[in-house]
């Protein structure tokens, strides 16, 4: 409570005391739902990376609720406030993924090609944590070509893996 109480500007004391109160219950003063929300209102004033893990969460919420269109919705914004973050990227082609048409599937891939080349761009790394699922869901869907090509240059990084950064291969 004394957290919210001395941050209340701050939408990860926000964010705290919702994941605290969904994780151990038993709040009766606590509403983990208001506790949510006042963190999504504050987000406008929050630096990118924290309004990107508001939105995150907000969206892992929906998704225990099966609100796919909240979900979807919330990912968008956790990319759209901080595109180097892997996560929401894999979340929502997870999201697509799983809605196991055909769109969906094309939207998973476009979602992880997406993630892939933009966190290359920005942040020089080969993001294998988006990789390996955008080589697989290109391979079901027999667009091996493009699989090749994406693997092709991992297979030549492949000593550059770091235990210290499991999943991430430093550009050469």
């Amino acid at each position: 409570g004394n957290l919210v109480k001395d941050k209340a500007n701050n939408p990860l004391a926000w964010l705290a005391r919702f994941r605290f109160a969904k994780r151990h219950g038993g709040c009766p003063d606590i509403d983990p739902e208001q506790d949510l929300a006042a963190a999504l209102q504050l987000v406008e004033h929050a630096p990118n990376r924290e309004a990107a893990r508001v939105f995150y969460v907000a969206a892992e919420d929906c998704m225990q609720n099966q609100d796919v269109d909240g979900a979807e919705a919330y990912l968008l914004r956790a990319i759209e406030f901080d595109k180097a973050a892997y996560l929401p990227y894999l979340t929502l082609a997870r999201l697509y993924r799983d809605q196991n048409d055909e769109r969906s599937h094309q939207q998973a891939i476009e979602v992880l090609q997406s993630g892939y080349e933009t966190i290359l761009a920005d942040q020089y790394r080969r993001e294998l944590r988006l990789l390996v699922p955008l080589t697989s869901l290109l391979c079901v869907a027999g667009e091996f070509a493009k699989a090749e090509e994406l693997i092709k240059p991992l297979e030549q990084l492949v000593d550059g893996v770091a235990d210290d950064e499991r999943g991430v291969v430093s550009g050469s």
